[in-house]
């Protein structure tokens, strides 16, 4: 049931669990989605802080859901995949506290997995853990 998926120069393997007819070689698809949104909003959050001069350092970025379990049963609607989606973001920077917090509004605003979410009706709570310099 496994899927190699070939992205540039890249192979990701898609499967599922051995108790849902997988061979669990890889992730299913709903953890590869989490999986790729973790690391979108990383990368959106780097940019933008490079883009507004704010320096980040030991950044940790750790993405956790709420599944929606009907989603998983076989000829049934999909309500919401995802109700509740959390994000953990530790490390240290030299920003403001308003600094960060309209990093952490525009991380979600600027990664386009987020935005689906958003528009499906996904809930998003983030704790940010960050230090001084």
């Amino acid at each position: 049931m496994h899927a190699e998926i070939r992205i540039r120069t890249h192979t990701v393997v898609i499967d599922d669990a051995v108790e849902r007819g997988g061979t669990d070689q890889g992730p299913n698809p709903p953890e590869t989605f989490l999986g790729s949104m973790a690391g979108c909003l990383n990368i959106q959050m780097n940019c933008l802080a490079r883009e507004r001069g704010i320096t980040m350092k030991n950044i940790n970025l750790s993405i956790d859901a709420d599944f929606g379990r009907r989603s998983v049963t076989w000829g049934k609607d999909v309500p919401l995949l995802f109700p509740l989606v959390r994000i953990a973001v530790t490390g240290k920077s030299d920003a403001s506290r308003n600094k960060l917090a309209v990093l952490r509004r525009d991380m979600l605003r600027h990664c386009p997995m987020s935005q689906v979410l958003l528009e499906g009706g996904t809930r998003f709570r983030q704790k940010w853990v960050i230090t001084a310099l």
